[in-house]
């Protein structure tokens, strides 16, 4: 249940992120955006380590293939947020990258297919069709809206 808790502040966090990204950051380029995102984030990693170290917490850090593998991940996420601050400076909207969202279960699951041959359980596919559902009304709802504002 913990982990549950977790995804669910972070899902809260992600979900201002978007909104201030949409409301604030919209006219940047894409690398000037992650740029500043990503520096106070490297200083509020140093600060948290820092403070782990001062409590006199154990502080591991990958060794040896799981350096390459931590690398791989960091290249992935560049890459994502690279994607991911083009649909802003793309005319996106919060609502909409959102939403979008909602297929990560579904792509993580056939990535996973493709890594381990595990096949998802009729439960899974049967909510991948619903957040396809999910997505498809988001989108027609954006539309509708558009029309309405003045």
């Amino acid at each position: 249940m913990k982990q549950v808790i977790y995804v669910c502040i972070a899902v809260l966090f992600y979900a201002l992120g978007n909104v201030i990204t949409e409301q604030k950051l919209k006219p940047y380029t894409q690398f000037a955006t992650m740029i500043y995102c990503y520096l106070p984030m490297i200083a509020m990693t140093v600060g948290a380590l820092g403070l782990m170290k001062s409590r006199g917490q154990t502080i591991s850090f990958p060794a040896g293939e799981a350096v390459y593998m931590a690398g791989l991940i960091a290249i992935v996420f560049f890459i994502a947020d690279g994607f991911f601050f083009s649909a802003y400076t793309n005319n996106a909207d919060a609502f909409t990258v959102s939403s979008i969202a909602v297929m990560f279960p579904a792509a993580a699951s056939l990535m996973k297919f493709a890594w381990t041959r595990q096949v998802p359980n009729r439960y899974q596919i049967a909510a991948y069709v619903v957040a396809l559902i999910a997505v498809v009304l988001s989108e027609r709802g954006n539309v509708t809206q558009s029309t309405f504002t003045p």
